[in-house]
């Protein structure tokens, strides 16, 4: 995590295709926003920071001002969690970028460290970020998705909005995951180039909280994500799975998921064919 001192902002992919279409004043507040260009201050004290902000396919910007629980309202480990699913799935160079109106960094700290976000923080001590856009009052309407000109593509919240988190994704070019409740999926033909994408929905049927102690692919060429390391009887989670073909050829590919307290994994799997470019 980077904590930059004075001002900080976030990359939030967040489209609100609901509430625009709805009329009013939510599709006056997005059709004032959508294309305008987002300006950070100048008097940063790190150029290092603007140049990668700069270099980036897409931000997600997000701005949390002084008012109530700042900790509660930052809701890091919800973006944390999104945020490794959009970054493990898209092949653009994407970040989040966090803004806080604070002159206090005590509790924000102890929150980035038990949620475990990586992405920036910016404490805006002056409010500057907030005065030079003149950012709408209310705070759904607060987090923006730019582009690499700091371009506003869509403006929302999608950790609290699952529809604007779908045409967010949508946005950032990554296909719907496929998703099943079985332990085995099959991926079908693809380009051997093209990063893959699954999602394993699995049910807690025990009587009992399951609690993940690790989770082990049988390979380098798969990663994963997990929205959460707990999951309370009757209930179910998600670990999403990406594999990257090293070469093309049929394959079939194994994920061992260990739970305290339980002797044998779960084993999920996946195979498919991957192609050469026809």
């Amino acid at each position: 995590m980077r904590v930059i001192s004075q001002f900080f902002i976030v990359v939030f992919v967040a489209v609100l295709n609901v509430s625009c279409s709805k009329g009013g004043k939510a599709k006056d507040i997005c059709d004032y926003w959508i294309g305008r260009q987002l300006l950070f201050p100048e008097n940063i004290e790190t150029d290092i920071c603007i140049d990668s902000i700069n270099s980036l396919d897409y931000k997600i910007v997000t701005y949390i001002d002084s008012c109530g629980c700042i900790p509660c309202r930052m809701s890091l480990g919800s973006w944390q969690q999104w945020l490794t699913f959009v970054k493990s799935a898209s092949d653009f160079n994407i970040e989040m970028l966090l803004v806080v109106n604070t002159d206090s960094m005590d509790n924000i700290s102890r929150n980035i460290e038990t949620s475990g976000y990586n992405g920036v923080v910016w404490i805006d001590k002056h409010d500057s970020f907030n005065r030079i856009n003149n950012l709408p009052i209310e705070e759904p309407y607060r987090t923006f998705l730019l582009d690499s000109d700091n371009r506003v593509l869509a403006i929302g919240n999608p950790i609290i909005n699952g529809g604007v988190s779908n045409m967010y994704i949508e946005l950032l070019g990554i296909n719907e995951p496929i998703t099943t409740s079985d332990q085995h999926i099959d991926l079908g033909a693809f380009n051997w180039k093209e990063k893959q994408v699954c999602r394993f929905k699995i049910l807690n049927e025990t009587d009992n909280v399951l609690y993940i102690d690790t989770i082990i692919p049988s390979c380098e060429c798969i990663t994963y994500s997990c929205y959460s390391d707990s999951v309370i009887s009757g209930r179910s989670f998600s670990i999403y799975v990406y594999y990257k073909a090293d070469s093309p050829g049929m394959f079939r590919r194994d994920i061992s998921v260990y739970f305290e307290g339980e002797e044998k994994p779960l084993i999920l799997n996946i195979e498919g064919e991957a192609k050469l470019e026809s």
